[in-house]
């Protein structure tokens, strides 16, 4: 809702009086929360910018971006929250005082893939984004890189039942008379200094980003949708980027992907106004009763976790 007004000013869209006012609050309620200041800042931002250049000022957009910026440099400068990492830290994780920029973006990468929980929202967009990919290329270099983003979320998720799941390492140990805490734990790869195996995330969340921006461009760079869609996606990332700069990452745990999914939901949404044109009418409810059919599966495994 914070976002929204800027899809008005930027398509010249009316904005009646009464809607400021709750944009404002939006904007307010939603800036006290790191991750969603994050994302609101760089957005607001980037229009800023871009309107400034296109000679086409808008006061609200102005306004807005320099109460974020104010409230980014209190997060920084706030005192009290000073305190609280510092005891966060001591009661959390006590080697990220140590943490440089590079080891944080570290904590970043080992944090998605190792708090994730088993939600099919990221896969269905990733799938959709290589359906539709694979239909507006012929080539095969476009079609690997279209397919390149699902393959590596589908490999986050095996990856962590293989770490996690009980039942798995029950499998493993039936296998190779071993445990799989003989290999990797949980604990000890959330907590400690960083080896290897960390480093090694970090590559592969790299080569992940790469993908996703690809596909980004390679989807969306005839239409005027590119801008927005780099945004979307920028956003995805970023929400979970930030994490690596909270020593509470592990602690906060899945909850903090909402803001990711919630972007990558918008990011559907623009795929399939873009492309749905691509598709027959057979094949748009296939989609459909697909989308629906791995909804129904999400709902069904929120609530096994639940009892």
């Amino acid at each position: 809702m914070a976002i929204y007004p800027i899809k008005k000013i930027f398509f010249r869209e009316r904005i009646r009086g009464y809607e400021y006012p709750l944009y404002i609050v939006a904007t307010l309620f939603g800036m006290n929360m790191e991750i969603v200041a994050a994302i609101l800042v760089t957005v607001y931002l980037v229009f800023a910018i871009y309107f400034i250049y296109k000679k086409s000022l808008n006061w609200y957009l102005i306004i807005m971006a320099i109460v974020l910026l104010g409230n980014i440099a209190f997060i920084f400068l706030c005192p009290g929250n000073g305190v609280r990492e510092v005891s966060e830290i001591v009661a959390n994780f006590p080697e990220y005082s140590t943490f440089g920029f590079i080891q944080k973006l570290t904590v970043s990468a080992t944090s998605h893939v190792f708090s994730i929980d088993q939600n099919f929202i990221n896969i269905v967009v990733l799938a959709m984004a290589w359906l539709f990919c694979w239909n507006k290329y012929k080539s095969w270099l476009p079609r690997i890189i279209g397919i390149s983003p699902l393959i590596f979320c589908v490999l986050i998720n095996i990856f962590r039942i293989i770490v996690l799941s009980p039942k798995f390492d029950c499998l493993f140990c039936l296998l190779t008379g071993n445990t799989i805490d003989d290999w990797v734990t949980f604990i000890g790869i959330t907590t400690g200094y960083l080896g290897f195996n960390h480093y090694l995330l970090l590559l592969f969340m790299s080569s992940f980003v790469v993908s996703l921006l690809l596909i980004t461009y390679l989807l969306f760079k005839d239409s005027n949708k590119l801008g927005v869609a780099v945004l979307v996606m920028g956003a995805s990332i970023m929400s979970r980027v930030v994490m690596g700069f909270s020593p509470t990452v592990y602690e906060s745990g899945a909850r903090t992907f909402l803001f990711q999914y919630v972007a990558m939901v918008i990011f559907g949404l623009l795929m399939y106004q873009e492309f749905n044109s691509l598709l027959t009418p057979v094949n748009q409810k296939k989609l459909f009763v697909v989308m629906g059919f791995m909804a129904v599966c999400g709902y069904l495994e929120s609530f096994l976790k639940l009892i």
